[in-house]
């Protein structure tokens, strides 16, 4: 069964990147992944997914991608799908759902801090989702 899921600069997501930074990304398990699709659906409220998606290469052989990280305190989420036409679909035609993913990437604040993107529910943390970022912020107060 093909795997959607992406490491961001040879390591797993969500990552922490550098402002202004080429960031390298790639399927973390390409095999039986013949067609994907990786693009920004998502971003904090400083930039937009369009100037993301503006700077995104896709390698469709390798299953790698490059993207220009924005300015400190930035956020972006990722959908990554695998299957037929990079559609999340099976050989069957048949939409599956483990076949596409969710990922964060961040850009620190200077004082250390991660934002939220609009619609971010658990690619931060996958337990406590949006959450932890928001009380870290509260209790560094």
């Amino acid at each position: 069964m093909p795997d959607p899921t992406c490491t961001i600069n040879g390591s797993p997501t969500p990552a922490d990147v550098s402002a202004s930074s080429t960031v390298n990304g790639a399927l973390a398990t390409p095999a039986g992944a013949r067609f994907w699709s990786v693009v920004c659906i998502s971003t904090d409220d400083s930039t937009t997914a369009a100037i993301v998606n503006a700077t995104l290469t896709v390698n469709q052989g390798a299953k790698t991608f490059q993207f220009t990280a924005q300015g400190a305190g930035s956020a972006y989420i990722f959908s990554s799908t695998v299957g037929i036409l990079g559609l999340g679909l099976d050989a069957n035609g048949t939409v599956q759902p483990s076949y596409s993913v969710t990922f964060k990437v961040n850009v620190k604040t200077a004082h250390g801090f991660r934002v939220l993107a609009e619609g971010e529910t658990f690619e931060q943390d996958s337990t406590h989702g949006w959450v932890a970022v928001l009380n870290a912020a509260i209790r560094s107060l």
